[in-house]
């Protein structure tokens, strides 16, 4: 199977530590051929000689989610893509902001948009309030738009990304 894995949107905290933990972990299933596509935060932990040669890394210096650079990065990830021939698109999380061809599977990661209850938004001030409200939108967006399945970790979280995006909770994995 031929697989990309993507971590072009991975900036910081345990986001890294997922994504480099699952790119390790994929060492142990060596059938498979992977094509890692690393954000500059992912790249800094990688040492690529630790991987055989059914492993290639790929650079994206610049995150899809970037104003400026969004269409030069869209426009690499769909060459790599075309070039590659996946069977599947591995998001570790999301959103991607494009759209592969192939099934796309992408981690959801953002609790505190299913969870509004929570102590976090009574503590934020409120210019950080607005701008995680408009966030919202907009990811909510690009997950509707870009993904295929998802992937999350609790039974409870599953049921709300599923109101949260509208979507049918057969196309939501809990692990």
């Amino acid at each position: 199977m031929i697989l990309i894995i993507n971590t072009s949107c991975v900036k910081k905290g345990g986001s890294i530590q997922v994504a480099l933990s699952f790119i390790r972990e994929c060492k142990e299933f060596p059938d498979n051929i992977y094509h890692v596509f690393l954000s500059e935060e992912t790249s800094r932990d990688i040492i690529k000689s630790e991987f055989s040669n059914n492993f290639y890394f790929y650079l994206l210096p610049h995150s899809p989610s970037s104003l400026i650079h969004y269409y030069n990065t869209i426009n690499k990830l769909k060459q790599l893509e075309r070039d590659i021939k996946p069977d599947c698109v591995f998001t570790v999380f999301g959103p991607s902001y494009w759209t592969p061809k192939a099934p796309h599977l992408v981690g959801y990661g953002r609790g505190y948009y299913l969870y509004p209850e929570s102590p976090f938004f009574k503590r934020t001030r409120l210019f950080l309030r607005l701008r995680i409200i408009l966030l919202k939108e907009v990811h909510r967006f690009f997950f509707k738009r870009n993904s295929d399945y998802y992937f999350i970790e609790s039974e409870d979280a599953k049921v709300r990304l599923s109101s949260f995006l509208r979507k049918n909770r057969d196309n939501i994995y809990v692990i």
